[in-house]
């Protein structure tokens, strides 16, 4: 008898994937802004755009769309988007 995913890792629940171009989603470089974040300033380095090459983003990238603008905006993982823009 087969078991479901959750029920066969013991896990809490699960959530779908979901993925984007990089160059589709809005990093906040507003100092106003409540999710700026000084990071999203600071140009790429290249060992890391190398390394998305060769592996891929591996962590997750959190996002939120913006119900006033409708725009997808990164919450979490704006170094990984930035090196992801330019290694594509």
């Amino acid at each position: 008898m087969s078991r479901n995913s959750i029920a066969a890792c013991v896990a809490a629940g699960k959530r779908n994937v979901l993925f984007f171009d990089p160059d589709a989603l809005t990093l906040i470089t507003d100092p106003a802004h409540p999710l700026f974040d000084r990071r999203a300033l600071l140009p790429f380095d290249e060992a890391r755009v190398r390394n998305i090459r060769y592996r891929g983003v591996l962590e997750t990238i959190l996002v939120n769309r913006d119900p006033q603008t409708g725009e997808v905006v990164v919450v979490d993982g704006r170094r990984r988007v930035i090196h992801a823009g330019e290694a594509a």
